[in-house]
Order: structure tokens, then C-alpha cells, then sequence
């Protein structure tokens, strides 16, 4: 069982390495929806949104307009969003979705902490007795 929860815990932290060595971005940082900015589509009748993305990245405040507008807007001022960006280009990026393969890693580890918290404790519990 403890081979389990360590196995658990290891792939967890090497499913985590994998994708860092593989993003294309390097660099890390959380931008915040701060306004929509409004662009009429050639005679259509309703306008698209086009979130506007503030963030910090080596050392310098970001805004930036997000180039996929859609009606309604598709995150509402004062969302965070985790970002990608290029550290020789900070305003190159691009916006990580939370899909299952980016909570995976955290899944597994924090599985593996808890089912070894839990082992521990069974095992002093089951010392104590005798």
C-alpha cells in the first residue's frame, strides 16, 4: 500500500516536470479581465466582446486585448486566468485552460500526500495499542 500512495505521489511530480518541459511559453502569470472592449461585425446585429487582460510579467504591468471576442463575453471583469507568456516577449501569450490533463498532477499528489497522511496515522494508531 505505501509503494501505492508513493507511486501516486511520484507520478504526480513527474506528470508535472513533463508538461512544464513542454509548454512552448516559459514564463508564468495570472492575468486579471479588467474591461471588455466592444467591435460591431460587419453588419451583424450583435457586437462581439473582447476581454482586455492585465497582467505582470518580468517586472512590468501587461494590458492586452484578447484577440477572440465573443457575445456573450466569455469571462467576466475581475476573472483571474492563468497565462503563458514569452519571456523575450511578454506580450506573446497565451491562456491555460483548466482542463483534467492540468489537474491531473495535482490530483496525484495530493492523493498520494493524503493516502500517506493516512497510512502514518493508521500506523501509529495500530503501534499504540500494543
Amino acid at each position: 500500500m505505501i509503494m501505492l500512495r508513493l507511486a501516486m505521489l511520484a507520478a504526480g511530480v513527474i506528470l508535472k516536470a513533463v508538461d512544464r518541459e513542454k509548454e512552448i511559453y516559459k514564463g508564468h502569470a495570472r492575468a486579471k479581465v479588467v474591461e471588455h472592449r466592444r467591435r460591431d461585425e460587419d453588419g451583424r446585429y450583435r457586437s462581439r466582446l473582447y476581454p482586455v487582460l492585465e497582467y505582470y510579467a518580468e517586472g512590468m504591468l501587461f494590458k492586452v486585448v484578447y484577440p477572440h471576442g465573443s457575445y456573450p463575453a466569455r469571462w467576466n471583469i475581475g476573472k483571474e486566468l492563468n497565462i503563458l507568456y514569452e519571456p523575450t516577449d511578454p506580450e506573446e501569450y497565451c491562456i491555460v485552460e483548466a482542463t483534467f490533463r492540468y489537474w491531473l498532477p495535482q490530483i496525484l499528489q495530493a492523493g498520494g500526500i493524503l493516502f500517506l497522511l493516512i497510512g502514518v496515522v493508521s500506523f501509529i494508531r495500530f503501534a499504540s495499542r500494543a
